[in-house]
């Protein structure tokens, strides 16, 4: 409610909860906007199987991640299964039955160049759940999703890339929040006590002022689009098991 209310959205990652065997915990009152997927241990089955409980129980999701797209070698170094672009764009078909929009997770060029116009390319910000090694300039003239890391560096990507980012999401302000912090609007974090609040809830004081100083923050930067009813494609995702930061 605190995200919606500062004008982002919801998001979660396909294995964050057991399944949707209790459907009552799922009558919310806002719509789940963004699902990503565990990268290190990916079933693309069960993820498709989840959008699909995800699109019957609730409706379907606007934006869901299929699995990075890797070369080899990234795989290897990685520890995880290697699939080709072709395994991945049909992946992206599975993902695309039961959500408005896939994303693709490219990590080196000739998966960037493979995307068309109907994917919408997920561009990882550096944190410690991993990063895309591509410079950003190689996804523009793309519709791109910022995934995870700091405020401060999306920020750098959402002024670069501009227009062509048309969502983000992340859980660092979560992150920051269970240690009193907040994130400010221009990047970086500052703490609760100094602000001389004598509150017990200092964890959702935090999370609340992140949300707000974010959705302004977006606000500024789109010119007040996000406002508008429908909302257009520049959404931004809250959730907390997922693309730690």
């Amino acid at each position: 409610m605190m995200a919606v209310n500062a004008g982002l959205k919801v998001g979660t990652q396909s294995n964050s909860l057991n399944d949707l065997k209790n459907p009552e915990r799922w009558t919310w009152r806002y719509q789940l906007t963004f699902v990503d997927n565990e990268w290190h241990d990916y079933d693309h089955q069960k993820h498709v199987d989840y959008l699909a409980q995800v699109a019957d129980t609730i409706g379907r999701p606007k934006y869901a991640t299929v699995r990075d797209m890797l070369t080899k070698s990234q795989a290897k170094a990685a520890g995880v299964k290697h699939y080709t672009i072709d395994q991945t764009l049909r992946m992206a078909e599975d993902v695309a039955k039961y959500a408005d929009n896939a994303i693709l997770i490219p990590k080196y060029r000739k998966a960037v160049e493979a995307a068309t116009d109907e994917h919408v390319l997920g561009y990882s910000v550096t944190s410690s759940y991993g990063a895309t090694p591509l410079p950003a300039e190689a996804f523009a003239g793309h519709r791109v999703h910022l995934l995870g890391g700091s405020w401060t560096n999306q920020l750098k990507y959402l002024k670069l890339l501009g227009e062509d980012v048309v969502s983000l999401d992340f859980n660092q302000g979560m992150k920051l929040a269970g240690m009193g912090q907040y994130v400010l609007p221009e990047g970086g974090a500052a703490v609760v006590k100094d602000l001389g609040l004598n509150v017990n809830n200092v964890y959702s004081v935090a999370l609340a002022i992140t949300m707000g100083h974010i959705g302004m923050k977006v606000w500024e930067l789109t010119g007040g689009r996000t406002a508008e009813a429908p909302p257009p494609d520049d959404d931004v995702a809250i959730h907390s098991p997922d693309r730690p930061e």
